[in-house]
């Protein structure tokens, strides 16, 4: 038997974090157990811990892995488009894609974010978020559509967006993400602000 080979090494770590990401979207760190990741993974136990110790462990890895997720395919929607205006539009549709993988992503960022300092994990941002965060607002201010000292708000302002979509659609009471996502663009291309006489 032995070691697994590389690429299934790669392979089961790849399985378990997609396992671990979906348990902990629906029932959280405190909700979720070992076993049950074990099992949904098929994996042994002692499999489990060969590659994350602890549930701690495996709970900031999944963290780090489901913002990976979401930040690869924003950057894949940044080289399909230009322009500002259909970029921040393209970026809010993938945040509320209907996709089983990317509703885990999305719910355990989340899920992330709140529970860090009631569960004392340290959950690290990867560098790839900064990166694209970046390249958003210095591509803008390259193609003339803001000012350099503009490029704080506009992140801030995109990140507020963002996450308050996401929770309208995981929500799912009575909000509508695509009329938010509509404002916003309208708003940035100047037709919903304007005074209509």
């Amino acid at each position: 038997m032995g070691r697994p080979r590389e690429a299934d090494s790669e392979q089961t770590r790849r399985l378990i974090l997609t396992t671990a990401i979906a348990a902990f979207a629906r029932s959280g760190f405190r909700g979720t157990t070992l076993r049950e990741l074990s099992d949904a993974a098929r994996l042994t136990r002692g499999t489990l811990h060969h590659y994350f110790a602890t549930k701690e462990v495996l709970y900031a890895a999944a963290f780090q892995n489901a913002v990976e997720g979401v930040y690869d395919r924003f950057n894949e929607v940044l080289a399909r488009h230009d322009g500002l205006n259909a970029r921040l539009r393209a970026l809010l549709d993938v945040m509320i894609d209907p996709s089983a993988k990317n509703r885990d992503q999305v719910t355990m960022i989340l899920r992330g974010w709140i529970d860090q300092d009631s569960l004392d994990i340290s959950l690290q941002v990867p560098p790839i978020v900064e990166r694209t965060l970046r390249r958003i607002g210095d591509d803008a201010v390259t193609n003339g559509e803001i000012q350099p000292h503009d490029v704080e708000f506009l992140l801030a302002t995109f990140r507020s967006m963002a996450w308050g979509i996401v929770i309208i659609e995981l929500n799912q009471q009575g909000g509508r993400p695509d009329n938010a996502i509509e404002g916003l663009s309208r708003i940035l291309d100047g037709t919903l602000l304007t005074r209509r006489d």
